[in-house]
């Protein structure tokens, strides 16, 4: 975000002088530029700034080498090596991602890049604690405020409902068929567009409502009241998932918590060992959970930072009961304790990241 040039570039130096300020302003810029049509390079603007250099990047990846390209361009005397630019790549991605954010706040600047952009950040930051150095949390935690306006208006305007009277008055009066057809192709295009997207905002509208109602789930036929708790976050929240409109209105996701107490002991909402609600969830619930095509299970397999549930789960069918690695490997600890709600959160942030990707790869 360009306004946070200043503030956000302090993870690297105190106070940077105006100089810098000014150069890493032109970096940032040529950034935006050259990514914001990649949705590539846009997941791995994403993945940086919010988890940092992760181990499948290295010194030949094309984020890290155009990045730092960029600022050697504006800062020559900046050393080519990854090792020595974790920080300046970390916050030239988040700056990048802050900045196309803020564009889809007050431009108007929604794009299906974009919205897959904004999943990235809430799958990765919106669930666990921010870490503890000063510059670090509050630039994550402005990056993440930035992107959850920026996902919430990108989500009503998926959800707004079109009229459709204004597609046939703008079809107009010819001589013959021919010319009519082809002046009115267009309208009738674009009036069967409006109708299936209303038609998907209203299904949703009743889809969801009933679910919630029913609490119960339509894998299972179980109540979720009736499920350990592990296993009613992991299921209601792939359930949810599959019957929304995706980017999901900010209160589609308080549906989560309505299954999960309706009928439940309080105690049972409690922070509880992570690893011990993972053990409740069964091989036909974690595979249930687990993306189906192969490229969409590709980001995640990569990216498990990103997608610590999904991790999690293909370890649960794998048969694999040792999570000792995960905390590594996720960044999550499996000796924490946890909220089945704030599970659920996650899962259900996951998922919508999925869904998203997989419009890019059918």
């Amino acid at each position: 975000m360009l306004s946070k040039v200043f503030e956000w570039s302090r993870v690297i130096h105190p106070v940077p002088d105006d100089d810098f300020v000014a150069k890493r302003t032109a970096v940032v810029s040529a950034l935006v530029a050259a990514f914001s049509s990649n949705v590539d390079r846009l997941i791995d603007c994403a993945c940086v700034a919010s988890i940092g250099v992760m181990p499948r990047f290295s010194q030949q990846s094309e984020i890290v080498s155009h990045v730092i390209a960029a600022i050697r361009k504006e800062q020559p005397a900046t050393p080519e090596s990854l090792l020595e630019n974790q920080l300046n790549i970390r916050t030239c991605c988040s700056l990048v991602v802050g900045e196309l954010a803020s564009r889809v706040n007050e431009k108007n600047g929604i794009s299906a890049e974009s919205e897959m952009m904004l999943a990235i950040i809430s799958a990765a930051l919106a669930n666990k604690p921010l870490p503890p150095q000063r510059h670090m949390r509050e630039m994550l935690s402005e990056l993440l405020a930035v992107c959850r306006r920026a996902f919430n208006h990108a989500s009503e305007y998926r959800h707004q409902r079109f009229a459709l009277g204004h597609s046939i008055n703008e079809i107009q009066e010819a001589a013959d068929v021919p010319a009519f057809w082809k002046g009115a192709k267009p309208q009738l295009l674009a009036l069967v567009d409006a109708i299936e997207q209303n038609e998907a905002v209203d299904r949703e509208e009743l889809d969801t409502l009933w679910w919630a109602f029913n609490g119960a789930s339509s894998a299972t036929d179980r109540p979720f009241a009736e499920m350990r708790a592990g296993e009613a976050a992991l299921r209601s929240a792939h359930e949810l998932s599959e019957l929304i409109v995706v980017p999901p209105l900010p209160n589609t996701r308080f549906l989560l918590r309505r299954v999960l107490t309706t009928g439940r002991p309080a105690e049972d909402l409690d922070g509880r060992g992570l690893r011990e609600q993972i053990s409740e969830w069964g091989n036909a619930a974690a595979d249930q959970f687990l993306p189906k095509g192969d490229k969409v299970a590709d980001l995640v397999r990569n990216n498990p930072a990103v997608f610590p549930v999904s991790w999690a789960c293909q370890r649960t069918v794998d048969g694999a009961t040792n999570l000792s690695e995960m905390k590594k490997i996720t960044l999550w600890d499996p000796a924490a304790k946890v909220r089945p709600e704030t599970l659920a959160f996650q899962a259900f942030e996951e998922r919508i990241a999925q869904r998203l990707y997989q419009t890019f790869v059918e």
